[in-house]
């Protein structure tokens, strides 16, 4: 659900797996303080809110190829 919602408002692949990573660190701090009680909701939110963050503060990250590897 996760990966669904960041592709669905970032509209690029490996845009989306890197927000994956960075919600579910967020989510490891963000659970311990707040009383969650319908998780999927949270997250849900949680992940779209990261979403509008990264495409507001206009962090798309720099793809760089590395030739030569592999």
């Amino acid at each position: 659900m996760v990966y669904g919602v960041c592709l669905k408002y970032l509209k690029d692949d490996e845009i989306a797996k890197d927000a994956v990573m960075g919600i579910f660190e967020e989510l490891v701090k963000k659970a311990a303080t707040h009383q969650v009680k319908q998780f999927r909701g949270w997250l849900y939110v949680l992940s779209r809110n990261y979403c509008l963050m990264q495409l507001r503060s206009g962090k798309k990250m720099e793809m760089v190829e590395l030739d030569g590897i592999m």
